[in-house]
């Protein structure tokens, strides 16, 4: 497809009048010569043909922003929820909330004594300020009580 001129005629009135006072089948000339040329940018490619391409390329943009945007909250939030369980479970597991001792990481003297069921290990020091890891405490021995849990003993005596 060649690059469509104008004819001599329609540069002529173009030129030495304003495009509001041609005649209209100047008007209808200059503006199918108009249409010509920007068919010819376009490489012959209908005008509805290329909106309706750009339209699905936004729309696929548009959802691949959203899927990554739901992506990155749905980690964010699992990982959120996961923190909190176990920070639920630890919470119902501890057994003593100031047990004595030091904190390997902040120096604190407050220790908590948190069961571990799942583990290998009866249970585990956290600190109470930087609730990190300390210790792992072994299963007693038989008859021995290492822990006791004093909020279900209060007014009990032990034996």
């Amino acid at each position: 497809m060649n690059k469509p001129v104008a004819p001599d005629w329609l540069k002529e009135a173009i030129k030495n009048t304003r495009y509001d006072q041609l005649d209209p089948a100047t008007k209808k000339a200059a503006d199918r010569f108009m249409r010509e040329l920007r068919k010819w940018e376009r490489g012959g490619v209908p005008l509805k043909t290329i909106k309706k391409q750009e339209r699905i390329k936004r729309e696929q943009e548009r959802i691949k922003e959203e899927q990554e945007f739901e992506k990155k909250c749905g980690l964010i939030d699992q990982q959120n929820v996961q923190y909190i369980e176990n920070l639920l479970q630890e919470q119902e597991n501890t057994i003593d909330w100031n047990w004595g001792g030091g904190c390997k990481w902040c120096g604190c003297q407050s220790l908590r004594v948190v069961k571990t069921p799942q583990y290998i290990h009866w249970g585990k020091f956290v600190c109470n300020l930087c609730h990190c890891h300390n210790d792992w405490i072994p299963y007693p021995k038989e008859g021995v009580i290492p822990f006791v849990d004093r909020s279900k003993t209060i007014g009990h005596e032990f034996k």
